[in-house]
Protein backbone atom coordinates (compact mmCIF):
# COMPACT_ATOMS: atom_id res chain seq x y z
CA UNK A 1 0.00 0.00 0.00
CA UNK A 2 2.96 2.34 1.13
CA UNK A 3 4.62 1.76 -2.41
CA UNK A 4 1.64 2.49 -4.50
CA UNK A 5 0.93 5.71 -2.41
CA UNK A 6 4.15 6.90 -2.91
CA UNK A 7 4.00 5.61 -7.02
CA UNK A 8 0.83 7.78 -7.44
CA UNK A 9 2.32 10.87 -6.00
CA UNK A 10 4.96 10.30 -7.76
CA UNK A 11 2.92 9.73 -11.08
CA UNK A 12 1.67 13.63 -10.37
CA UNK A 13 4.44 15.35 -9.60
CA UNK A 14 5.58 14.04 -13.17
CA UNK A 15 2.59 14.89 -14.85
CA UNK A 16 3.06 18.39 -13.97
CA UNK A 17 7.01 18.71 -14.11
CA UNK A 18 6.94 17.13 -17.51
CA UNK A 19 4.46 19.96 -18.77
CA UNK A 20 6.18 22.68 -16.84
CA UNK A 21 9.85 21.45 -18.29
CA UNK A 22 11.33 24.01 -20.61
CA UNK A 23 8.93 27.05 -19.94
CA UNK A 24 10.15 29.92 -18.61
CA UNK A 25 8.54 30.24 -14.98
CA UNK A 26 9.38 32.87 -12.82
CA UNK A 27 7.99 30.95 -9.82
CA UNK A 28 5.81 27.56 -8.82
CA UNK A 29 2.17 28.98 -8.27
CA UNK A 30 1.52 29.62 -4.51
CA UNK A 31 -1.66 28.04 -3.35
CA UNK A 32 -3.28 28.15 0.55
CA UNK A 33 -5.38 25.42 1.75
CA UNK A 34 -7.31 27.01 4.26
CA UNK A 35 -8.22 24.50 7.10
CA UNK A 36 -10.41 27.20 8.80
CA UNK A 37 -12.21 30.31 7.71
CA UNK A 38 -13.42 32.03 10.59
CA UNK A 39 -11.36 32.06 12.34
CA UNK A 40 -8.62 31.76 9.39
CA UNK A 41 -6.27 28.43 9.71
CA UNK A 42 -3.72 27.32 7.59
CA UNK A 43 -2.71 24.08 6.23
CA UNK A 44 -0.39 21.85 8.77
CA UNK A 45 1.32 19.02 9.14
CA UNK A 46 1.74 17.37 5.88
CA UNK A 47 -0.11 19.63 3.80
CA UNK A 48 3.15 21.91 2.93
CA UNK A 49 4.04 18.58 1.26
CA UNK A 50 1.07 17.95 -0.49
CA UNK A 51 1.50 21.74 -2.31
CA UNK A 52 4.96 20.66 -3.39
CA UNK A 53 4.31 17.18 -4.31
CA UNK A 54 1.59 19.14 -6.81
CA UNK A 55 4.18 21.12 -8.23
CA UNK A 56 3.65 24.29 -6.23
CA UNK A 57 5.14 26.66 -3.73
CA UNK A 58 5.47 25.42 0.09
CA UNK A 59 4.50 28.54 1.05
CA UNK A 60 5.12 29.95 4.83
CA UNK A 61 4.91 26.45 6.85
CA UNK A 62 7.84 23.71 7.22
CA UNK A 63 6.40 20.24 6.77
CA UNK A 64 5.42 18.76 10.01
CA UNK A 65 4.41 22.72 11.53
CA UNK A 66 1.20 22.64 12.73
CA UNK A 67 -1.96 24.09 11.26
CA UNK A 68 -2.16 27.53 12.87
CA UNK A 69 -4.48 30.79 13.05
CA UNK A 70 -3.35 33.45 10.67
CA UNK A 71 -4.55 37.25 10.19
CA UNK A 72 -5.75 38.61 6.49
CA UNK A 73 -3.07 40.44 6.24
CA UNK A 74 -1.20 36.44 5.68
CA UNK A 75 -3.04 35.29 2.80
CA UNK A 76 -2.47 39.49 1.48
CA UNK A 77 1.01 39.80 1.88
CA UNK A 78 1.55 35.90 0.37
CA UNK A 79 -0.45 36.80 -2.81
CA UNK A 80 -1.56 33.43 -3.58
CA UNK A 81 -2.53 32.31 -7.01
CA UNK A 82 -5.35 30.13 -6.04
CA UNK A 83 -7.26 28.97 -2.94
CA UNK A 84 -9.01 25.62 -1.75
CA UNK A 85 -11.27 25.61 1.14
CA UNK A 86 -11.30 22.18 2.90
CA UNK A 87 -12.33 22.36 6.83
CA UNK A 88 -11.52 19.87 8.55
CA UNK A 89 -14.33 17.26 8.64
CA UNK A 90 -16.98 18.90 6.62
CA UNK A 91 -17.63 18.01 3.09
CA UNK A 92 -17.60 19.80 0.12
CA UNK A 93 -21.05 21.05 0.10
CA UNK A 94 -20.37 22.55 3.92
CA UNK A 95 -17.52 23.85 2.75
CA UNK A 96 -18.88 25.93 -0.52
CA UNK A 97 -21.52 27.14 1.95
CA UNK A 98 -19.15 28.02 4.50
CA UNK A 99 -17.11 30.05 1.97
CA UNK A 100 -19.95 32.03 0.47
CA UNK A 101 -19.84 33.99 3.87
CA UNK A 102 -15.98 35.60 2.87
CA UNK A 103 -17.32 37.34 0.01
CA UNK A 104 -19.13 40.01 2.74
CA UNK A 105 -15.64 40.63 4.00
CA UNK A 106 -13.57 43.43 2.58
CA UNK A 107 -10.18 41.78 3.17
CA UNK A 108 -11.25 38.57 1.13
CA UNK A 109 -12.52 40.73 -2.17
CA UNK A 110 -9.59 42.20 -2.54
CA UNK A 111 -7.60 39.41 -3.05
CA UNK A 112 -5.44 38.80 -6.30
CA UNK A 113 -7.43 35.05 -6.61
CA UNK A 114 -10.25 35.89 -5.85
CA UNK A 115 -10.86 39.12 -8.12
CA UNK A 116 -9.44 36.00 -10.88
CA UNK A 117 -11.68 33.59 -9.56
CA UNK A 118 -9.64 30.66 -8.22
CA UNK A 119 -11.07 30.33 -5.22
CA UNK A 120 -12.32 26.52 -4.79
CA UNK A 121 -13.32 24.19 -2.53
CA UNK A 122 -12.83 20.25 -1.40
CA UNK A 123 -13.96 17.47 0.60
CA UNK A 124 -11.55 18.03 3.44
CA UNK A 125 -12.63 15.33 5.96
CA UNK A 126 -11.48 12.85 2.97
CA UNK A 127 -9.10 13.90 0.97
CA UNK A 128 -6.19 16.26 3.37
CA UNK A 129 -7.33 16.24 7.72
CA UNK A 130 -6.37 12.39 7.74
CA UNK A 131 -2.94 10.33 6.66
CA UNK A 132 -3.99 7.81 4.45
CA UNK A 133 -4.48 6.96 0.51
CA UNK A 134 -6.48 9.47 0.18
CA UNK A 135 -4.68 11.98 0.68
CA UNK A 136 -3.47 10.91 -3.22
CA UNK A 137 -6.34 12.29 -4.51
CA UNK A 138 -5.62 15.42 -2.37
CA UNK A 139 -2.89 16.20 -4.00
CA UNK A 140 -4.33 15.62 -7.22
CA UNK A 141 -7.24 18.23 -6.34
CA UNK A 142 -4.37 20.85 -5.39
CA UNK A 143 -2.39 20.01 -8.76
CA UNK A 144 -5.67 20.67 -10.31
CA UNK A 145 -6.33 23.71 -8.73
CA UNK A 146 -3.63 25.90 -8.68
CA UNK A 147 -2.72 25.44 -12.65
CA UNK A 148 -6.38 26.16 -13.23
CA UNK A 149 -6.20 27.81 -16.36
CA UNK A 150 -3.14 26.09 -18.02
CA UNK A 151 -4.78 23.29 -20.36
CA UNK A 152 -2.03 21.53 -20.39
CA UNK A 153 -0.95 20.76 -16.99
CA UNK A 154 -4.92 20.17 -16.24
CA UNK A 155 -5.04 17.79 -19.24
CA UNK A 156 -1.43 16.20 -18.00
CA UNK A 157 -3.59 15.45 -14.34
CA UNK A 158 -6.61 14.39 -15.84
CA UNK A 159 -4.51 11.93 -17.41
CA UNK A 160 -3.00 10.11 -14.47
CA UNK A 161 -6.53 9.12 -13.22
CA UNK A 162 -6.22 9.94 -10.01
CA UNK A 163 -8.23 13.18 -10.05
CA UNK A 164 -11.72 12.58 -8.11
CA UNK A 165 -14.71 14.05 -9.78
CA UNK A 166 -15.23 17.63 -9.99
CA UNK A 167 -19.04 18.34 -8.07
CA UNK A 168 -17.90 15.41 -5.64
CA UNK A 169 -14.48 16.18 -3.99
CA UNK A 170 -13.96 19.61 -5.25
CA UNK A 171 -15.75 22.38 -6.93
CA UNK A 172 -14.96 26.65 -7.53
CA UNK A 173 -16.14 28.43 -5.22
CA UNK A 174 -18.44 31.77 -6.90
CA UNK A 175 -19.26 35.03 -5.27
CA UNK A 176 -22.89 34.78 -3.99
CA UNK A 177 -25.44 36.41 -5.65
CA UNK A 178 -26.45 39.60 -4.37
CA UNK A 179 -28.79 39.47 -1.75
CA UNK A 180 -32.63 41.24 -2.87
CA UNK A 181 -35.31 42.34 -0.50
CA UNK A 182 -39.11 41.22 0.41
CA UNK A 183 -40.62 37.81 0.86
CA UNK A 184 -40.06 36.80 -2.34
CA UNK A 185 -35.88 36.85 -2.01
CA UNK A 186 -34.59 33.44 -3.80
CA UNK A 187 -31.66 34.12 -1.58
CA UNK A 188 -32.66 33.30 1.89
CA UNK A 189 -32.46 30.30 3.15
CA UNK A 190 -36.12 28.91 3.65
CA UNK A 191 -35.70 26.40 6.56
CA UNK A 192 -33.76 29.13 8.58
CA UNK A 193 -36.36 31.69 7.84
CA UNK A 194 -38.41 28.57 9.81
CA UNK A 195 -36.69 29.00 12.72
CA UNK A 196 -37.18 32.97 12.87
CA UNK A 197 -40.57 32.36 12.20
CA UNK A 198 -41.64 29.90 15.23
CA UNK A 199 -39.29 32.03 17.54
CA UNK A 200 -41.64 35.19 16.71
CA UNK A 201 -44.53 33.13 17.28
CA UNK A 202 -44.04 31.80 20.23
CA UNK A 203 -42.65 35.48 21.57
CA UNK A 204 -46.67 35.97 20.98
CA UNK A 205 -47.57 33.35 22.40
CA UNK A 206 -48.99 32.13 18.99
CA UNK A 207 -50.20 28.09 18.37
CA UNK A 208 -49.00 28.59 14.60
CA UNK A 209 -47.05 29.76 12.14
CA UNK A 210 -47.44 29.49 8.13
CA UNK A 211 -44.38 27.55 6.78
CA UNK A 212 -43.11 29.41 3.61
CA UNK A 213 -41.74 26.88 1.79
CA UNK A 214 -45.35 23.92 1.69
CA UNK A 215 -47.75 27.10 2.75
CA UNK A 216 -48.93 24.74 5.79
CA UNK A 217 -49.53 25.58 9.20
CA UNK A 218 -46.85 24.69 12.18
CA UNK A 219 -47.42 24.03 15.19
CA UNK A 220 -45.22 25.97 17.54
CA UNK A 221 -43.64 24.54 20.95
CA UNK A 222 -46.68 26.78 22.13
CA UNK A 223 -49.02 24.57 20.96
CA UNK A 224 -47.44 21.37 21.67
CA UNK A 225 -46.96 22.45 25.27
CA UNK A 226 -50.53 23.08 25.63
CA UNK A 227 -51.65 19.51 24.44
CA UNK A 228 -49.53 18.37 27.22
CA UNK A 229 -47.59 15.56 26.07
CA UNK A 230 -46.29 14.41 23.10
CA UNK A 231 -48.00 12.97 19.99
CA UNK A 232 -45.25 10.84 18.18
CA UNK A 233 -45.31 12.27 15.15
CA UNK A 234 -41.29 13.06 14.52
CA UNK A 235 -42.86 17.03 15.16
CA UNK A 236 -40.53 19.96 13.95
CA UNK A 237 -41.05 21.63 17.07
CA UNK A 238 -41.91 18.75 19.65
CA UNK A 239 -40.64 19.69 23.34
CA UNK A 240 -40.95 16.59 24.72
CA UNK A 241 -37.67 14.89 23.22
CA UNK A 242 -40.00 12.58 21.02
CA UNK A 243 -41.03 10.30 24.05
CA UNK A 244 -44.08 9.39 21.81
CA UNK A 245 -42.15 8.07 18.79
CA UNK A 246 -41.54 4.62 18.74
CA UNK A 247 -37.81 3.86 19.55
CA UNK A 248 -37.20 1.76 16.66
CA UNK A 249 -38.31 5.08 14.45
CA UNK A 250 -36.11 7.57 15.84
CA UNK A 251 -32.92 7.55 14.20
CA UNK A 252 -35.35 8.33 10.68
CA UNK A 253 -37.89 10.88 12.21
CA UNK A 254 -37.07 13.01 15.40
CA UNK A 255 -36.33 16.60 14.77
CA UNK A 256 -35.07 17.50 18.05
CA UNK A 257 -32.68 16.07 20.92
CA UNK A 258 -34.23 12.25 21.67
CA UNK A 259 -32.74 9.06 23.56
CA UNK A 260 -32.21 6.61 20.19
CA UNK A 261 -30.76 3.34 22.52
CA UNK A 262 -31.07 3.21 26.34
CA UNK A 263 -28.61 0.78 28.13
CA UNK A 264 -28.52 -0.70 31.53
CA UNK A 265 -26.97 1.52 33.79
CA UNK A 266 -27.14 -0.89 37.00
CA UNK A 267 -23.96 -0.12 39.42
CA UNK A 268 -23.03 2.93 37.79
CA UNK A 269 -22.88 6.13 39.60
CA UNK A 270 -21.56 8.49 36.86
CA UNK A 271 -20.80 8.46 33.26
CA UNK A 272 -18.81 9.66 30.80
CA UNK A 273 -20.62 11.24 27.63
CA UNK A 274 -18.34 10.72 24.40
CA UNK A 275 -19.34 13.12 21.09
CA UNK A 276 -19.72 9.87 18.69
CA UNK A 277 -19.14 10.56 15.00
CA UNK A 278 -19.18 6.95 14.04
CA UNK A 279 -15.51 6.44 13.25
CA UNK A 280 -12.44 4.79 13.99
CA UNK A 281 -11.02 7.81 16.29
CA UNK A 282 -14.39 7.44 18.20
CA UNK A 283 -14.14 3.96 18.49
CA UNK A 284 -10.35 4.23 20.24
CA UNK A 285 -11.60 7.20 22.35
CA UNK A 286 -14.09 5.03 24.11
CA UNK A 287 -11.05 2.20 23.93
CA UNK A 288 -9.25 4.48 26.06
CA UNK A 289 -12.30 4.72 28.25
CA UNK A 290 -12.50 1.77 29.25
CA UNK A 291 -8.75 0.71 29.50
CA UNK A 292 -8.87 3.29 32.53
CA UNK A 293 -11.63 1.01 34.51
CA UNK A 294 -12.97 4.14 36.29
CA UNK A 295 -14.90 1.46 39.34
CA UNK A 296 -18.92 2.03 38.77
CA UNK A 297 -18.51 3.98 35.84
CA UNK A 298 -20.46 4.00 32.55
CA UNK A 299 -20.70 5.89 29.09
CA UNK A 300 -23.28 7.08 26.62
CA UNK A 301 -22.79 8.07 23.52
CA UNK A 302 -23.81 11.76 21.99
CA UNK A 303 -23.69 12.57 18.22
CA UNK A 304 -24.96 15.17 15.83
CA UNK A 305 -26.18 14.68 12.67
CA UNK A 306 -27.81 16.97 9.58
CA UNK A 307 -31.43 17.29 10.45
CA UNK A 308 -32.24 16.56 6.69
CA UNK A 309 -29.91 13.69 5.18
CA UNK A 310 -29.38 12.36 8.52
CA UNK A 311 -25.33 11.73 8.08
CA UNK A 312 -22.62 13.14 10.54
CA UNK A 313 -20.89 15.74 8.30
CA UNK A 314 -17.39 14.07 9.97
CA UNK A 315 -17.51 10.51 8.95
CA UNK A 316 -19.94 10.62 6.33
CA UNK A 317 -21.83 8.01 8.40
CA UNK A 318 -25.90 7.78 8.41
CA UNK A 319 -27.55 8.13 11.79
CA UNK A 320 -28.88 4.67 11.85
CA UNK A 321 -25.65 3.03 11.39
CA UNK A 322 -24.16 4.88 14.50
CA UNK A 323 -27.73 3.34 16.58
CA UNK A 324 -25.99 -0.03 15.25
CA UNK A 325 -23.15 0.62 16.60
CA UNK A 326 -24.60 1.54 20.17
CA UNK A 327 -26.00 -1.47 20.14
CA UNK A 328 -23.52 -4.01 19.81
CA UNK A 329 -21.22 -2.21 22.13
CA UNK A 330 -24.09 -1.98 24.78
CA UNK A 331 -24.12 1.72 25.49
CA UNK A 332 -26.30 4.63 25.50
CA UNK A 333 -26.82 6.71 22.28
CA UNK A 334 -28.71 10.54 22.35
CA UNK A 335 -28.88 12.36 18.87
CA UNK A 336 -28.88 15.53 18.60
CA UNK A 337 -30.06 16.62 15.07
CA UNK A 338 -29.19 19.70 13.80
CA UNK A 339 -31.33 22.13 12.30
CA UNK A 340 -30.70 25.15 9.88
CA UNK A 341 -30.83 27.94 11.58
CA UNK A 342 -30.37 27.65 14.77
CA UNK A 343 -26.65 27.76 16.55
CA UNK A 344 -24.78 25.02 17.41
CA UNK A 345 -24.37 25.20 20.68
CA UNK A 346 -27.68 26.09 21.09
CA UNK A 347 -28.48 22.74 19.73
CA UNK A 348 -26.09 20.92 21.64
CA UNK A 349 -27.22 22.65 25.05
CA UNK A 350 -30.74 20.69 24.16
CA UNK A 351 -28.88 17.55 23.92
CA UNK A 352 -27.30 17.92 27.03
CA UNK A 353 -30.23 18.41 28.25
CA UNK A 354 -31.96 15.32 27.46
CA UNK A 355 -29.24 13.24 28.44
CA UNK A 356 -29.32 14.25 32.08
CA UNK A 357 -32.82 13.74 32.34
CA UNK A 358 -32.68 10.67 30.60
CA UNK A 359 -29.93 9.25 33.44
CA UNK A 360 -32.68 9.58 36.08
CA UNK A 361 -29.66 11.20 38.88
CA UNK A 362 -26.82 9.44 37.25
CA UNK A 363 -24.45 12.28 37.49
CA UNK A 364 -22.15 13.21 34.33
CA UNK A 365 -18.37 13.12 35.64
CA UNK A 366 -16.91 14.40 31.96
CA UNK A 367 -17.46 15.11 28.55
CA UNK A 368 -15.13 13.47 25.75
CA UNK A 369 -13.68 13.91 22.62
CA UNK A 370 -11.85 12.30 20.25
CA UNK A 371 -9.61 14.72 19.17
CA UNK A 372 -5.79 13.62 17.72
CA UNK A 373 -3.65 16.87 17.82
CA UNK A 374 -5.61 19.93 15.91
CA UNK A 375 -5.01 22.54 19.00
CA UNK A 376 -7.60 24.53 17.23
CA UNK A 377 -10.40 22.08 17.60
CA UNK A 378 -9.51 21.77 21.17
CA UNK A 379 -9.08 25.50 21.67
CA UNK A 380 -12.65 26.15 20.12
CA UNK A 381 -14.27 23.45 22.38
CA UNK A 382 -12.40 24.87 25.47
CA UNK A 383 -14.18 28.37 24.68
CA UNK A 384 -17.26 27.80 23.71
CA UNK A 385 -18.67 24.62 24.87
CA UNK A 386 -16.93 24.54 28.16
CA UNK A 387 -18.75 27.62 29.47
CA UNK A 388 -22.15 25.55 28.28
CA UNK A 389 -20.98 22.39 30.17
CA UNK A 390 -20.42 24.50 33.20
CA UNK A 391 -23.75 25.87 32.85
CA UNK A 392 -25.82 22.70 32.15
CA UNK A 393 -24.45 19.94 33.39
CA UNK A 394 -22.12 21.44 36.43
CA UNK A 395 -18.89 22.86 37.49
CA UNK A 396 -17.24 19.99 38.44
CA UNK A 397 -17.82 18.63 34.92
CA UNK A 398 -14.79 18.28 33.27
CA UNK A 399 -14.12 18.23 29.40
CA UNK A 400 -11.48 15.26 28.53
CA UNK A 401 -9.08 14.46 25.49
CA UNK A 402 -8.52 10.60 26.16
CA UNK A 403 -6.04 9.83 23.05
CA UNK A 404 -5.09 13.32 22.62
CA UNK A 405 -1.24 13.47 21.30
CA UNK A 406 -0.90 9.27 21.44
CA UNK A 407 1.71 8.24 19.22
CA UNK A 408 -0.58 6.74 15.76
CA UNK A 409 1.24 3.80 16.19
CA UNK A 410 0.12 2.88 20.03
CA UNK A 411 -3.54 3.53 18.47
CA UNK A 412 -2.91 1.10 15.90
CA UNK A 413 -1.78 -1.38 17.70
CA UNK A 414 -5.02 -0.53 20.16
CA UNK A 415 -7.40 -0.96 17.29
CA UNK A 416 -5.83 -3.91 15.72
CA UNK A 417 -6.36 -5.61 19.57
CA UNK A 418 -9.87 -4.86 19.45
CA UNK A 419 -10.15 -7.33 17.09
CA UNK A 420 -12.33 -5.06 14.52
CA UNK A 421 -12.43 -4.23 11.24
CA UNK A 422 -12.01 -0.67 9.74
CA UNK A 423 -13.12 0.75 6.26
Amino acid sequence: LAVKFHKDIASISSAVADVSEGRKRPRSPRCVLLEWTDPLFDGGHWIPDMLVAAGGDRGWRQPGDKSKQIEPRVLADYDPDCIVIACCGFELDRNLNDAQCLWSKPWWTSLRCVKEGRVFAADGNRYFARPGPSLVAGVAILARCMHDGDAAVVAAVEATKLLPPEGVAWGRCSEPAPKCSGQACPSQDIEDLCWTLHKEACAKGERYYVDPASGYQVMTEVAHKSRGKCCGCGCRHCPYSHAGVPADERAARIQQPAWLHKASLVDVDHVDLLFWSGGKDSFLTLRALQHEAVPRSGVVLITTFDARTRIIAHQEVEVEAVLRQAKALGVGLVGVPLQPGRSYTEQVEAGLKVVLKGLQGCAVKRICFGDLHLDHIRDWREAELKPLVHQVVGEAVSLHYPIWKRPYEELMADFVASGEIGR
